[in-house]
């Protein structure tokens, strides 16, 4: 059984195009294997072997990383409705926490690009590390 392993790039804010950031994007999706997810909404480059959930709210995108489950089931979810993106967006993700459990780091595109929000789950199952570089949150 392999490791659940993603790596995430969020541009600098204004920033859409980054040469360097798109040869490591290639790098990952290399390293990581033939099973690889490669996924690009606005400032967010991201790479996993883990399951996704993508999702849009109007003009914001949801993509959640690892698995997710409902409160009252155990079967995963496979896609997340208009009425759940709403609420997990007005909530800055507590709702997401409150509603759901499993093994998961989700990201959080506002329309423009201009925030990007990263919310882990409160078990940390899958760890979430954060580090800046030349203006960069990788």
């Amino acid at each position: 059984m392999s490791h659940s392993r993603y790596i995430a790039w969020i541009l600098p804010h204004g920033e859409r195009d980054a040469p360097e950031i798109d040869d490591a994007f290639d790098s990952a999706k290399s390293l990581l294997g033939p099973d690889v997810l490669p996924v690009s909404a606005g400032r967010l480059r991201l790479v996993t072997n883990c399951p996704i959930l993508p999702a849009a709210a109007g003009e914001d995108e949801i993509v959640l990383v690892g698995q997710v489950f409902s409160g009252l089931g155990d079967a995963g979810l496979t896609s997340l409705d208009a009425a759940t993106c709403a609420a997990l967006l007005k909530s800055a993700g507590a709702s997401l926490a409150r509603d759901y459990w499993g093994g998961y780091v989700a990201f959080v595109v506002r329309g423009d690009g201009s925030e990007v929000t990263v919310i882990r789950d409160p078990s940390a199952s899958i760890p979430c590390y954060v580090h800046q570089q030349s203006r960069v949150t990788v």
